[in-house]
């Protein structure tokens, strides 16, 4: 692999975000680096744009349409570099992204991948708020348990944003984004994969801007691909998930679950709730009594989600 660095942006019909997405990381502080965009839209409009504004991009256009994970697999097996980067087409890099995530590779070469904390965009307003929320430190992770407990606890750390990893490539050669590992849920599952084959470093300080909006995939909720994600961890590595973590998942699930199957009626009318709602109902009221007594870190876990939402509501406001 002669060359040294490849950021592919996954793009689909997002056209202002995604000229944003290109353009932080043709201002990239490392020097040498190939962008490519791999345009996944359903028409030419992303494709016709840039190549107007951005006439010395590379480019390359899906046709016909890709599944989305099909998508990232297909750049995984296109990649030709000592490191890869597979970026999202609505979020946007710091300058010293690259410089930054590349050192920390080439200084420990047992890291597979480096990925990094990000400040949140609310739409269009930047924020003071990280994505990893309270995580102050770098931290080294190799086990499976130390990878996905931030992804189901309660407490206040969250994980590394997905679309911020650098690769090396070779340690992800082979491996797939495999939707009967999680459904949409299948990124988690693929960094699993990823940690078999060496250890991947978390930095804490915030190398990317990621952006939350009403078109986020990431924020339509499906209880199917989690309940598939919870069956393929609890199948392939059995015991990586703490009993407290797997309480605490399923609080979550059983919430999101109870949202989305009740209205404000049925929520305090226990004679129009069938019997899952039931269960639902008295799991979500022990468990979170014994939250709201032993661990106060969940209420404002849940107040900076709230808060969360409203900021990116607010940033998605008309000027």
């Amino acid at each position: 692999m002669s060359k040294r660095l490849q950021i592919y942006i996954l793009s689909c019909d997002r056209l202002d975000y995604c000229c944003e997405a290109v353009q932080s990381a043709l201002m990239q502080s490392l020097k040498g680096i190939e962008v490519i965009v791999s345009d996944n839209s359903s028409g030419p409009a992303v494709v016709d744009a840039l190549e107007k504004r951005f006439p010395d991009l590379t480019i390359v256009r899906r046709r016909p349409q890709l599944p989305a994970l099909e998508h990232f697999n297909q750049i995984i097996a296109e990649s030709e570099a000592e490191f890869l980067v597979l970026f999202h087409d609505d979020d946007v890099l710091d300058p010293d992204y690259a410089k930054s995530l590349i050192a920390h590779l080439e200084a420990d070469s047992e890291l597979v991948a480096v990925g990094t904390n990000a400040n949140i965009l609310a739409g269009e307003m930047p924020t003071k708020r990280l994505f990893m929320g309270q995580t102050v430190a770098d931290r080294r992770l190799s086990s499976v348990h130390q990878l996905i407990k931030p992804y189901t606890s309660l407490d206040l750390d969250s994980p590394a944003p997905f679309p911020g990893y650098m690769y090396r490539t070779q340690s992800v050669k082979g491996l797939a984004l495999d939707p009967t590992t999680g459904g949409k849920h299948a990124d988690v599952s693929f960094l699993m994969s990823v940690l078999g084959r060496g250890p991947i470093l978390w930095l804490a300080q915030p190398r990317f801007l990621y952006r939350f909006h009403g078109n986020n995939d990431s924020r339509a909720e499906n209880i199917a691909s989690r309940m598939r994600w919870l069956r393929f961890v609890k199948s392939r590595y059995p015991g990586a998930l703490a009993q407290e973590n797997l309480q605490d998942f399923r609080f979550q699930l059983w919430s999101r679950w109870l949202v989305q199957h009740s209205t404000k009626f049925e929520l305090l009318s226990p004679q129009s709730i069938g019997w899952r709602r039931d269960v639902a109902r008295r799991f979500i009221l022990t468990y979170g009594t014994k939250l709201a007594a032993t661990r106060p870190a969940f209420w404002r876990r849940v107040l900076r989600s709230l808060r969360a939402r409203y900021q990116a509501k607010a940033g998605n406001k008309p000027d």
